[in-house]
């Protein structure tokens, strides 16, 4: 059977595959802002381990084949120790995946923003939860509004 990419064989049935793929690979964060969801922060270290990362893609090897978009959603996943060697191991299932990462923009290092543009990374999710400086670091415990939109510039 030749399969096509995500594309739809009948038009009353789903594609045979995802187009997208998300995997939430912590739940963590950099920052412990007062609306966020977490709250489990002392009792595990809250990132997913790499072995683990490494036997969900081969179970989902098969569609990450056919997938279009892969996605390390987390609430910062410029936090995880093993962010790009976990597109590396998407890229190298499927060259051709289009990758993107969530980020909170505190993170961002001159080293970190050439590793995501060697990935070719270009689709980046910016959470601000406000549009003035006021706003976000009313919402975003300790962090410096400038410094994020100078991360984003």
């Amino acid at each position: 059977m030749v399969w096509e990419k995500n594309t739809m064989q009948d038009t009353n049935k789903l594609p045979n595959y995802p187009k997208f793929i998300n995997v939430e690979i912590m739940d963590i964060c950099n920052l412990k802002c007062s609306h966020c969801y977490i709250e489990n922060w002392d009792n595990h270290d809250g990132f997913m381990d790499y072995k683990l990362f490494e036997k969900l893609m081969e179970r989902l090897s098969e569609m990450l084949k056919h997938a279009e978009s892969f996605d390390c959603s987390s609430v910062e996943g410029l936090f995880h120790k093993r962010i790009f060697d976990m597109f590396d191991l998407v890229k190298k299932i499927n060259p051709d995946i289009f990758l993107h990462i969530n980020t909170n923009g505190t993170l961002f290092t001159d080293e970190k923003i050439y590793k995501l543009l060697q990935r070719e990374i270009y689709d980046i999710s910016w959470s601000l939860d406000g549009c003035t400086k006021e706003t976000v670091e009313s919402f975003k415990n300790g962090v410096n509004f400038e410094t994020i939109i100078d991360s984003m510039k």
